[in-house]
């Protein structure tokens, strides 16, 4: 099993268990572990897309870097886009509920 594999099964194996746990923080859980491959996915797509689009042949670390990237570029722009989706699947769960 490679190390991201394990970290997805581990991510969605403890957003089982807190949903079983406390029903009320299963939005919580359930988003905290949707939002890290969704960011980390919309992170690299959004970064191949750009170059493609303006005809560049270079990977763009967006928000932050773009083609001069370094480490923290990285963290930053993946950090970033994990928290997007954290807070759009919490507002989404929430409008769910109100329902």
């Amino acid at each position: 099993m490679t190390q991201v594999s394990f970290l997805m099964v581990l991510v969605l194996g403890m957003t089982a268990l807190g949903l079983f746990l406390h029903r009320q923080s299963a939005g919580r859980w359930a988003t905290l572990a949707f939002s890290f491959p969704l960011g980390a996915m919309s992170y690299f797509l959004v970064g191949i897309a750009i170059p493609r689009w303006t005809g560049v042949g270079r990977f763009y670390s967006v928000p932050f870097g773009a083609m001069a990237i370094r480490d923290w570029h990285i963290v930053a722009s993946a950090l970033t886009w994990m928290v997007l989706w954290y807070f759009l699947l919490r507002a989404a769960w929430r409008a769910k509920l109100e329902r």
